[in-house]
């Protein structure tokens, strides 16, 4: 004999089961979309480590090889005459993050913080690219004007033109290869790391490890620390990590270098 309250119940389970299915289906639907997001954003960052990696060596052969080879060739010159020796600003491309990067959600402020930096200097990294080279071309056509209207005897001239390239050499050096690029990589490795962490041990995990709202304190001042440094202490979690890439990144380099 089956009782009223059995027969509600299986009422109620039988209504509940359609939701049921949908909610379980829908939540590794959105599981999955989750990690997907993770790993193309992992693959987003190699691709753009390589990518900056080799407008790295090309700006560093350019300084390193066609300058040098321009400054030679201009003090070979006979003192009496001018100089209209020129080079060409290598033609690459820079390829900045796309905009939709802004609509995948890491669940993490640290991450999405990293993210929205990265995108703002892949935005910020052409356009200085396109200055260095239009002030590289400048400098090529002020020499040419110079020479045109012969305002400097050509010694001068020449001694002009030399240290505008030295100058120029030492401006790609100090704000392009010791500066922006190796902030830029620094970063995309402190991304890379967190993003491979969490697709490695999961969002909950992730969490207790590193949240200071799953960690227990004996007080509220303790808590707002953690809070206040939760962002340095990830980094510092991961610096050695960091570290190494950016060790491989100066071999690699070093290599390439011992190759020209």
């Amino acid at each position: 004999m089956i009782y009223h309250w059995q027969a509600l119940v299986g009422a109620i389970i039988g209504a509940m089961s359609p939701f049921l299915l949908w909610w379980l289906a829908d939540s590794l639907r959105k599981r999955k979309e989750y990690y997907d997001n993770l790993y193309y954003l992992e693959r987003l960052l190699v691709d753009q480590a390589n990518t900056i990696l080799e407008a790295e060596r090309t700006i560093r052969s350019f300084k390193d090889t066609k300058i040098s080879e321009l400054i030679e060739n201009i003090q070979k010159n006979n003192q009496n005459s001018f100089s209209l020796d020129y080079a060409f600003f290598p033609l690459f491309s820079t390829m900045s993050l796309g905009d939709d990067i802004h609509r995948i959600s890491t669940k993490s402020g640290y991450i999405d913080n990293k993210i929205s930096k990265l995108y703002q200097i892949s935005r910020d990294i052409p356009y200085i690219i396109n200055d260095v080279g239009r002030q590289f071309a400048s400098m090529i056509q002020l020499n040419k004007d110079i020479v045109l209207n012969q305002k400097n005897p050509p010694q001068l001239q020449k001694d002009q033109y030399i240290d505008n390239l030295k100058g120029y050499k030492l401006m790609l050096e100090e704000y392009l290869l010791d500066k922006n690029f190796p902030i830029y990589f620094k970063v995309i490795f402190q991304a890379r790391e967190a993003i491979n962490e969490l697709r490695r041990i999961g969002l909950w995990k992730w969490r207790l490890k590193f949240d200071p709202r799953y960690h227990f304190f004996k007080s509220k001042k303790q808590y707002l620390k953690a809070q206040e440094s939760l962002y340095e202490n990830i980094e510092n979690y991961f610096k050695k990590n960091v570290e190494e890439k950016l060790l491989e990144i100066e071999n690699l380099k070093a290599k390439n270098l011992s190759k020209t």
